[in-house]
């Protein structure tokens, strides 16, 4: 094997935080390190994916995921995406935030969260499988057994037709749904011109879990901006530059051409200060930091990252040590990340 293939193994690994040897089996010869969703519908699914991860963790204190979003690791491919979730815990959360359900709203006029049109296409060994019927895009969760996604599938049922006085759901077994109470087309622009940053960001996991290091990523996205908010824990460096030069990387990074707008940092004794872009990153003892980027894409997509101390979190001890070990294994191995990009500090 290739010295050069070796690399490009590494380097997948690193952003999608796959293991070496997947990563090494789905690299393409003939295609980009990482594949774009090749169909806007996908793009636009992953989007709105990533945007209810993001706000997931607004909702479960005390138990947020071990790793950001609760992804262990991604494998993207040009007509889906395969993601592994780290527990069954979390697996429940996320099937009850992103399967379309009713909740309590008017007798005439429910309202209706979760992810439009998005149907349950199967359990297959040890994965489930999301679709959303007649649009060429997939969703594959994997993680659990088969029989433990069966499980979740049926608790979750239960709790959204307890939640919504036995109104059958239309993403499960759709057949038997009948037609008045079926999704209505999904609304693929929901996310705006920017789906496609959501669907690239959903794709690399590793930019939060190996280049900087928080414990809780949370956010929302759409109408061009997308709005990411990073919590360390007090002992984890924010590694703000690391992850603004990986975005800006002509080979990894971001598609469009980025141009940073501003950085700002708060300094621990509470002063601010405001500087040209690619001078004074937010540091690790800094209390909080902001780099906004302007993405030249038709939409003129706006990337806000904002980097939080979080020196009294609400998380479980279990879950606040796992997080902690895990950080600690990321930052020892960033040198090597580093020289692995080869990313040069912008100017």
């Amino acid at each position: 094997m290739s010295r050069s293939i070796q690399r490009a193994a590494r380097t997948r690994a690193l952003l999608t935080a796959e293991p070496y040897r997947r990563a090494l089996a789905h690299l393409d010869d003939d295609g980009p390190l990482i594949p774009d969703a090749q169909h806007a519908h996908q793009a636009s699914i992953e989007a709105e994916l990533l945007h209810q991860l993001l706000d997931l963790g607004k909702h479960t204190p005390g138990g947020h995921p071990r790793h950001p979003l609760g992804i262990t690791h991604c494998t993207p491919l040009p007509h889906g995406i395969d993601l592994r979730l780290e527990s069954r815990r979390q697996a429940a959360a996320v099937l009850q935030q992103v399967l379309p359900h009713q909740v309590h709203g008017e007798e005439d006029d429910p309202d209706r969260v979760g992810i439009p049109g998005l149907t349950v296409d199967g359990i297959r060994g040890n994965t489930l499988e999301l679709a959303v019927p007649g649009q060429n895009c997939s969703v594959t969760f994997s993680g659990l057994p088969g029989r433990l996604w069966k499980a979740q599938l049926d608790r979750a049922e239960h709790i959204h037709r307890e939640g919504y006085r036995g109104r059958p759901l239309a993403w499960s077994r759709p057949s038997s749904v009948p037609a008045s109470d079926q999704e209505p087309e999904a609304p693929w622009g929901h996310r705006g011109g920017s789906a496609w940053l959501g669907s690239w960001l959903l794709r690399r996991p590793g930019l939060f879990q190996q280049i900087t290091t928080p414990h809780l990523l949370e956010g929302h996205g759409g109408s061009g901006h997308w709005t990411l908010e990073l919590c360390h824990l007090t002992t984890t460096p924010f590694e703000a530059e690391g992850l603004t030069q990986l975005l800006l990387h002509p080979g990894l990074g971001l598609p469009y051409a980025p141009t940073v707008r501003t950085c700002s940092r708060v300094l621990p004794d509470g002063t601010q200060h405001r500087s040209q872009p690619g001078e004074h990153w937010a540091r690790g003892n800094d209390r909080s930091g902001q780099i906004i980027l302007d993405l030249d894409d038709p939409g003129r997509t706006v990337l806000d990252l904002r980097f939080h101390r979080d020196p009294v979190t609400l998380l479980h001890p279990a879950v606040r040590e796992a997080a902690a070990a895990r950080i600690s294994q990321s930052v020892t191995r960033h040198t090597t990340h580093r020289r692995l990009i080869g990313a040069e500090t912008p100017s």
